[in-house]
């Protein structure tokens, strides 16, 4: 079946136009001359005149009317770089003083022996410089703190803690960061004279607790197999997002072989975690409509605590709206739900627009939707006619039919995943790797079953702790598996290499030539579907 036309996803046509109107707005940002306001008001009473004059023209006015206060809103309500900050982002080796709260869940990185252990989390900045009596900043600015700790602490309270509001003294370095951020890194050594304790708690209460949850689950998945580092830190990663656990030379190598996006919590972990929704609504007996009650706190509780990266909020709003749809007894359009999960993060952070992970994560789900279905439907189409002559095959045939299906939908999804990320990989990345794609077709699986017997040992350890570690000796084997092959791959010659300076034009291009070959192949199934059913034309 050919997808429905655009004009009965209005979302899509509302998310293009706000996408437009926000990058237009963080282009001006931090400051909108007075013209430029001028010139978008009168372009939105010439627009809404002529909407008055003339019915046809309604939809100019519409869309200038909400281009107009999409980039306002961007301009206005993005996190904007304050002229106080001027003194702060540039590079500097001073010492300097911040205070603020610690709004994510500290992780303690582990380095070699001759190296003490990093701290990182980030720091919602309120004040700042010598005199922290001066007034605070508005916004709270996002800074990332990596604290070097001199010894591992004996006690829990020796660690930073999310929702505490400190004091810390180190250097402060500006980093590269797209249209719209500001990242700035501030790197000190602990110690009494650095870091001072205002005051504990004083985060939000329900994300101490999911942060919590992920700990106690972080310690439980390392039960029996504490020694391994390497392998622990992979699971920790693919299960929970513990992503910065993985030391440098692991991480070279994944990215290397272009296989770095598992450890990204997105659709694949949201989907998992919606299957065991779904079984404990099914064991309730609970109805369709009724299973938002089960998705929304596990997907929700999930989602904060894993950090609430972009391809995870858009994961969960994609999956939260849909079994909305069915509460209210509708049925979900995927281009629908993910254009409305692309405006709702932009009403929250019009920043996240110009993130390389939000983008990645809506181009490549995006082309995943309009790329395999025409190369299922064609296997599908082929599989069916070879095995109509077989009314019932034996047992071993089907599993030999199943078999094959479950090969070729990991083939198709590869390398469909290959082809539409491959210009914003070299675009930002900057490497072309070859090897991704057998590196692709070896870790989708293993992945998804390391991500799958991880939820296992989390839900069956927590009733029989035996049980548990049984699971995470799987997890283990999986995960020494995973890293081998990859490193097998990486060691390949001129497996990958590296590409500066690719051209955003040649992104453009290509995903425009992209688009004219799925308009030609959707219109050609059109023809075939409408063939079929009336006859081919004379």
């Amino acid at each position: 079946m050919s997808p429905q036309p655009l004009r009965r996803r209005p979302l899509v046509g509302i998310g293009v136009i706000i996408c437009l109107g926000t990058y237009a707005g963080l282009l001006g940002q931090p400051h909108l001359t007075r013209s430029v306001l001028v010139a978008a008001g009168l372009l939105w009473l010439a627009s809404a005149g002529l909407g008055l004059l003339r019915p046809i023209w309604r939809p100019l006015m519409i869309w200038s009317g909400l281009l107009l206060w999409a980039g306002l809103y961007a301009a206005l309500f993005a996190p904007p770089i304050h002229p106080p900050l001027l003194v702060l982002d540039s590079a500097t080796s001073q010492p300097v003083t911040l205070q603020g709260v610690i709004s994510s869940d500290p992780l303690l990185i582990a380095r070699s022996r001759n190296q003490p252990p990093i701290c990182w989390f980030d720091l919602q900045v309120e004040r700042f410089g010598t005199d922290l009596a001066s007034d605070p900043l508005l916004p709270p600015v996002p800074i990332t703190v990596f604290l070097s700790m001199p010894d591992r602490p004996t006690t829990a309270s020796a660690y930073p803690n999310y929702g505490d509001q400190i004091r810390i003294t180190g250097t402060l370095k500006q980093k590269p960061a797209p249209t719209g951020h500001l990242r700035l890194e501030l790197r000190a050594d602990d110690s009494a004279a650095t870091r001072t304790l205002i005051q504990a708690g004083t985060g939000n209460p329900i994300a101490a607790f999911c942060y919590d949850q992920r700990r106690r689950a972080a310690r439980q998945l390392a039960r029996g197999i504490e020694k391994d580092r390497q392998a622990l830190s992979v699971i920790r990663s693919l299960v929970l997002g513990y992503r910065r656990q993985i030391n440098t030379g692991l991480y070279r190598v994944f990215a290397s072989t272009g296989t770095l996006h598992i450890f990204a919590v997105s659709g694949s972990h949201i989907a998992i975690l919606s299957l065991f929704a779904t079984a404990l609504a099914r064991s309730l007996r609970l109805p369709r409509p009724r299973w938002i009650f089960v998705w929304a706190p596990l997907l929700l509780f999930y989602t904060v605590a894993t950090g609430m990266d972009p391809s995870a909020v858009r994961a969960c709003l994609m999956a939260l709206t849909l079994a909305g749809a069915w509460w209210i007894n509708r049925s979900g359009d995927v281009f629908s739900l993910t254009a409305l999960a692309a405006i709702l993060l932009i009403l929250a952070d019009p920043a996240h627009l110009t993130d390389p992970g939000f983008i990645l994560s809506f181009v490549l789900v995006l082309g995943l939707i309009l790329v395999i279905p025409p190369v299922w439907e064609t296997l599908l189409a082929r599989w069916r006619h070879n095995s109509e002559l077989e009314t019932d095959p034996p047992l071993f045939r089907r599993f030999g039919r199943w078999l094959r299906k479950a090969i070729a939908g990991i083939l198709v999804t590869a390398g469909a995943a290959w082809i539409v990320s491959l210009p914003l990989n070299l675009y930002y990345f900057k490497i072309f790797s070859w090897v991704s794609l057998p590196g692709n077709l070896i870790t989708l699986p293993i992945a998804f079953l390391l991500m799958l017997s991880g939820g296992l040992a989390l839900l069956l350890g927590a009733i029989w702790p035996a049980l548990g570690v049984l699971f995470n000796y799987a997890n283990w084997l999986l995960a020494r598996i995973l890293i081998a092959s990859l490193e097998k791959l990486n060691a390949l010659p001129y497996g990958h290499f590296k590409i500066e300076g690719f051209p955003i034009w040649a992104v453009w291009l290509y995903y425009t030539l992209g688009a004219g070959l799925l308009c030609w192949i959707y219109h050609r199934r059109g023809e075939r579907a409408e063939e079929l059913e009336t006859g081919p034309r004379l």
